[in-house]
């Protein structure tokens, strides 16, 4: 060894460990974070598909029974039983209350069927509905209804009247014009009486309510909130 260049391994080994705490250090810190942002993105994941889960259970409930509840303060009962799990943890807190009714319509225009004496115009109800039934001619005759059993007759216009669907199912109106078989037109027109909901689902952090209205076999979501 030559005189003057002893120490100078040792000066270079703490320059290059000092280099690489400037380096690993921010690393680290860097990986760190990643991991704890992976785990809460997981956790928001998990709330956000468990809650949205929760929400669909109770739509689901509601469309087999529109009148699930009158209960105007949330409640769990009617909605219940519960899945055990879902996405490998516990089934959210879901809960429904009832809002109040609301009407929907649905306008049919079956084609015209010409000719004299009684003729089929056929419909289908996704519930128990009111049907109200209008006939339109060029000119004046009568007009005879005949719905479930019950007939009404109207020899001056408007022909217009309303009879009362029990269920959901397939039916059919009857209507007569034995004094005119040109053109014309009928119109039927089913309103529906629908109960309206707010269902919320509660998972972690994460709350996600829903309004829907419901009639049977079918229901229609009016609002999705995410909180």
């Amino acid at each position: 060894m030559r005189k003057g260049e002893s120490g100078q391994a040792t000066a270079l080994a703490l320059l290059a460990l000092g280099a690489g705490m400037l380096v690993i250090v921010p690393f680290l810190g860097h990986l760190s974070a990643g991991l704890v942002a992976s785990r809460n993105y997981h956790a928001v994941m998990v709330d956000r598909y468990s809650s949205d889960a929760g929400v669909e259970w109770g739509l689901w409930r509601v469309k087999l029974n529109p009148n699930i509840t009158s209960s105007t303060a949330y409640t769990s009962a009617p909605l219940q039983p519960f899945p055990a799990t879902v996405n490998g943890m516990a089934f959210p807190t879901t809960e429904i209350r009832y809002v109040g009714t609301t009407g929907s319509t649905e306008t049919l225009t079956p084609a015209w069927q010409a000719g004299t004496g009684w003729k089929n115009y056929p419909f289908t109800t996704t519930g128990a509905c009111t049907v109200t039934v209008t006939v339109q001619l060029p000119v004046t005759t009568t007009v005879r209804f005949r719905f479930n059993g019950v007939q009404r007759n109207f020899s001056k216009p408007p022909y217009t009247t309303t009879y009362n669907v029990p269920s959901a199912g397939g039916w059919v109106m009857e209507v007569r014009t034995p004094s005119y078989s040109g053109q014309g037109t009928i119109t039927l027109v089913l309103t529906y009486s629908g109960r309206v909901y707010d269902i919320r689902s509660t998972s972690g952090n994460r709350v996600t309510t829903v309004r829907c209205t419901a009639v049977t076999g079918a229901v229609r979501i009016d609002s999705w909130l995410v909180e």
